[in-house]
């Protein structure tokens, strides 16, 4: 069906990465996309591993923004367990293949700002500065009484769709930007008597690295910020810190209430090691391959959110496996 208006709700990798094909394949779609601020931002560690590259990497438009914002590449990763009753192992893995690194690590906020551009490039129009507070199946409304009405409305909203109070297991994130020059290694670091279900990171960056740890919700208290800083910063000079939280109870949510939902939103994140990136571009990815056959009826809806879960069955996979190990 001509014509129909699509608004998409949040500027992340998955509400562009949505935006970008669904206008490729349907050029007659008006898609609108909102953002709260000027330009996404997100807080994240940046991290992506060699095996979801080749299919990131696969999307012109995903391997230029890519290619814009990698701050480093990892060739070494170190894997630390420490207890006060087993004491501290580790184990290193390194690529010996010049061809084949162990990961990369983004600039976050430029790979937002990269695929945006290349969304505004294909004919999406932007609206910065606006917070979507009402979403409903056929509008959306701002914060300041301003309704959008429209035919689709999509969920990208990340975590920010979601209610701490109400989700079975939250986990809060906090990240440091530091001078530690760690070259191209990658720590990974689980301290039991520090964080008793997460791990700490640290990742290489460009200008600063990025140190950080994850901790369910349940067991967080803002005590442990103090405690981390002491035990892995305290010699080091902060230049920007960060936090955030994130839904890590492994269910996930396509479609709910008459909006479909994509990335973080969608609760595509992995609950092993709290990696959201390539689900969020690959899942926005998968709904506009689905709803590029949309029409304005309610059976076709249906139709379409039986595709859409087999697009994200093997994503959904892997977020059950690792919820057990977690």
């Amino acid at each position: 069906c001509d014509n129909m208006r699509v608004c998409v709700v949040g500027a992340g990798p998955a509400g562009t990465s949505f935006s970008v094909m669904l206008k490729r394949f349907r050029d007659d779609f008006d898609v609108t996309l909102f953002e709260g601020r000027s330009r996404p931002r997100s807080y994240c560690a940046g991290g992506l591993g060699f095996l979801v590259l080749p299919d990131l990497m696969r999307y012109d438009f995903v391997n230029k923004a890519l290619t814009a914002s990698v701050e480093a590449i990892i060739n070494r990763c170190v894997l630390v367990l420490r207890s006060s009753k087993t004491g501290i192992a580790s184990v290193e893995f390194t690529s010996k293949d010049v061809n084949r690194r162990l990961g990369v690590v983004l600039d976050r906020r430029k790979f937002d700002y990269e695929l945006l551009k290349i969304a505004i490039r294909e004919g999406v129009e932007y609206i910065s500065n606006t917070w979507i507070k009402v979403l409903e199946p056929k509008r959306v409304v701002s914060s300041d009484g301003r309704e959008f009405k429209c035919d689709v409305v999509v969920d990208a909203r990340g975590s920010q769709a979601w209610d701490y109070r109400t989700c079975d297991d939250m986990e809060f994130t906090y990240q440091a930007y530091v001078p530690t020059n760690l070259g191209d290694t990658a720590y990974i670091l689980i301290n039991m008597d520090l964080i008793r279900r997460g791990y700490v990171w640290m990742f290489p960056g460009g200008k600063y690295d990025k140190v950080g740890f994850g901790e369910s919700l349940k067991h967080f208290s803002k005590d442990l910020i103090r405690k981390f800083k002491e035990t892995y910063i305290s010699t080091f000079t902060v230049a920007r810190e960060e936090a955030s939280l994130l839904p890590l109870s492994g269910k996930v949510v396509l479609y709910s209430n008459g909006v479909f939902r994509v990335g973080t939103a969608a609760g595509l994140i992995n609950p092993l090691h709290g990696g959201g990136i390539a689900y969020a571009v690959l899942s926005g990815i998968a709904l506009a391959e689905v709803l590029r056959y949309a029409d304005r009826t309610s059976r076709n809806i249906l139709q379409l959110m039986y595709s859409l879960k087999k697009q994200v069955e093997k994503i959904k996979l892997e977020i059950k496996l690792s919820r057990k190990v977690r």
